[in-house]
């Protein structure tokens, strides 16, 4: 049995069952999959503590999906659970909050270093005793190959672990249980499991999900998607790791889709003189209100400039709130199989060898859905040219950033002989 030790100072912190398990596994790598709301990243902070202290002078990391998990998930979680007497100097002083090298000291002489998969080739340099991937599902493979070989700081017990629900039969799958070896273990929670979960909560997941994503999302499975909406959709292709040029984006608009017991879904999505679409930035949160909703709207519209925001034509409320913080608005056009055709459109090669969408990989809840938005079964078990309503939200608040972007003046291209134009040859964007 794995070695323990006493986290009473973790704060609030009383593990239940499934966690308790988790805990006490030996296996070298370890998978806590659970369903949302099962304590996963409490889980996972509670065992990284463990171990720095177990592990006196140890070096570990903490992996979050993006920069914005990173400082939104995990972070106020170290912050609420770990007890100030086991920081070196308190958090003023033991934390070092730098973008490139965020870390935290603790009075066992470890270190916590905190660091998101954005770019899985910058977490090249780690020499670590242990990692902690939370919701490793929706990072890319390349995040667990590179992590597994910064194990490597001499004199200490290695581990790695992932918290995550699961998102399909993607790389989590493969290694933990296709190719699973001795090292390996994986405990799985649903949600019915955590007992701290409110009855309203769960009562809300039971209604939001049709079978599969139940199974997915509440019981914790495994679950094989197939009749994909986008089945076209490739990481290898759409998938960016580079953003593109902002002087070269002719327009940004948002599009919006409104949830409360499933999420709310913001994304930014801009057209380049190639006409070429991007999906540059996501915010996909649930039960947030329609006034937070809104503040993500005004967020996102400042930081990349979009002109005007998309939202889901039902929610004439929200529309509202936004219009009322002074950003242009209007209702989306929510003609769902003509936004469908021009999205898979956009997947297909042209004529000149591109595939003009483009998905940054900071958009991970987006990448998600489009791997696990499916299409209606008729009776006879054949698939319908029809979505089914559900794990939509971030495809709906595409398609309506897409309709209405598409259905824009657009904006003519002086070329003059250049082979690349620039933000200078558009003509006051109109005709």
């Amino acid at each position: 049995m794995a070695q323990t030790v006493q986290i009473d100072l973790v704060r609030g912190y009383a593990p239940y069952a499934k966690q308790v398990e988790f805990h006490r596994s030996d296996a070298k790598y370890r998978a806590f999959i659970g369903g949302v709301g099962s304590g996963k990243t409490e889980a996972g902070v509670a065992e990284a503590i463990k171990q720095a202290m177990l592990q006196p002078m140890s070096r570990g990391c903490a992996v979050a999906p993006t920069y914005t998990m990173l400082i939104s998930t995990v972070i106020p979680v170290f912050r609420e659970r770990l007890a100030d007497e086991l920081i070196a100097g308190g958090w003023s002083k033991g934390f070092k909050a730098s973008t490139n090298d965020m870390r935290l000291r603790l009075v066992s002489g470890s270190e916590i270093l905190f660091r998101s998969a954005d770019k899985p080739d910058r977490l090249r340099g780690l020499n670590l005793a242990w990692f902690w991937i939370d919701e490793a599902a929706l990072c890319d493979y390349r995040v667990w190959r590179v992590m597994i070989a910064r194990l490597r700081q001499k004199g200490f017990n290695h581990l790695g672990w992932i918290t995550t629900t699961p998102a399909g039969r993607n790389w989590v799958y493969k290694v933990f249980v296709e190719e699973a070896t001795p090292q390996h273990a994986v405990i799985r929670a649903t949600t019915y499991e955590n007992p701290y979960l409110s009855e309203d909560f769960v009562a809300d997941l039971e209604q939001s999900y049709d079978d599969k994503f139940f199974r997915q999302e509440v019981l914790a499975e495994f679950v094989s998607f197939e009749g994909l909406v986008y089945d076209t959709f490739n990481r290898e292709y759409h998938v960016q790791r580079t953003y593109p040029d902002p002087s070269r984006l002719k327009r940004i608009v948002l599009g919006v889709d409104y949830g409360y017991s499933n999420p709310s879904a913001v994304l930014v999505v801009g057209i380049d003189e190639f006409e070429q679409v991007w999906v540059l930035d996501e915010w996909y949160k649930r039960r947030m209100t329609q006034p937070e909703v809104a503040d993500a709207v005004v967020e996102l519209a400042g930081r990349w400039g979009a002109v005007r925001a998309y939202v889901d034509p039902s929610a004439a409320s929200l529309i509202e709130e936004i219009r009322r913080r002074h950003i242009a608005v209007e209702p989306a056009n929510n003609d769902v199989m003509t936004g469908i055709a021009k999205i898979r459109n956009l997947l297909e090669l042209r004529g000149d060898g591109v595939r003009p969408l483009k998905v940054t990989h900071n958009c991970v809840y987006t990448i998600a859905e489009f791997e696990s938005y499916e299409l209606e079964r008729s009776s006879d078990g054949t698939y319908r040219d029809k979505p089914k309503k559900i794990n939509d939200h971030a495809m709906d608040a595409l398609r309506y950033a897409v309709m209405g972007l598409l259905g824009m003046p657009r904006i003519p291209v002086r070329y003059d002989g250049e082979k690349n134009p620039v933000r200078s040859d558009f003509v006051k964007g109109a005709w």
